[in-house]
């Protein structure tokens, strides 16, 4: 059966995580790992089921994602509800390899708001040089991706896509052909392995 795993690390439980209430530490930690967190590190909040989740009101919710901010434990775009994790692309990184950049590369489409995602990149990017021993090849392999295909978006300007059906036509074309130039990198990706197995294969003694 497979299962899949959301990592916290260690040092949470030393930081300001600890001054939190219980209540406070557990929607945090639902932020941070529940099934709709994203590899990325920038998640879309489901706020009405949230606070049914946690039986608590709209308000208060936000008042602790708020708080959350102000303590440095994330960053929270209210104009598309989307949380940040500094770092945790790379923090978190267990994994590499084709699966991974794939998520990755739907995840980029995903994120709507453009100016947190060139956060993302920038910091995560600053973290790995400054951290080699969190050195992940395919983190690396996408972080540079992303950093050639974002300063294309500059055109677009600052928008978000909070509603979908208020962007414009020029951004559903933009977001249409990333999706179709991931998809053919993917397939010159599959291409290549396909041509180092059948390598590996000709140097087998039968």
């Amino acid at each position: 059966m497979k299962t899949n795993y959301k990592c916290v690390a260690f040092s949470l439980w030393s930081s300001v995580f600890k001054t939190l209430s219980n209540l406070e530490k557990l929607v945090y930690l639902y932020l941070l790992a529940s099934p709709y967190s994203r590899v990325i590190g920038i998640s879309k909040v489901d706020i009405d089921w949230i606070c049914f989740y946690f039986h608590i009101s709209k308000t208060r919710l936000l008042e602790l994602i708020r708080k959350y901010q102000d303590k440095k434990l994330l960053v929270f775009s209210e104009e598309t509800s989307e949380v940040y994790f500094q770092n945790y692309l790379v923090v978190y990184a267990q994994r590499g390899g084709p699966p991974v950049l794939k998520t990755l590369r739907r995840e980029f489409v995903l994120v709507e708001n453009r100016e947190l995602l060139r956060r993302c990149i920038e910091e995560n990017r600053a973290f790995m040089i400054s951290r080699p021993d969190y050195y992940n090849k395919t983190i690396d392999e996408f972080l540079k991706e992303a950093e050639h295909l974002l300063p294309l978006e500059k055109p677009l300007g600052t928008q978000t896509t909070k509603d979908h059906h208020s962007r414009t036509p020029e951004i559903d074309q933009y977001f249409a052909d990333l999706r179709a130039y991931f998809d053919k990198q993917a397939e010159e990706e599959a291409e290549l392995l396909d041509e180092e197995d059948d390598r590996d294969e000709g140097d087998l003694p039968f």
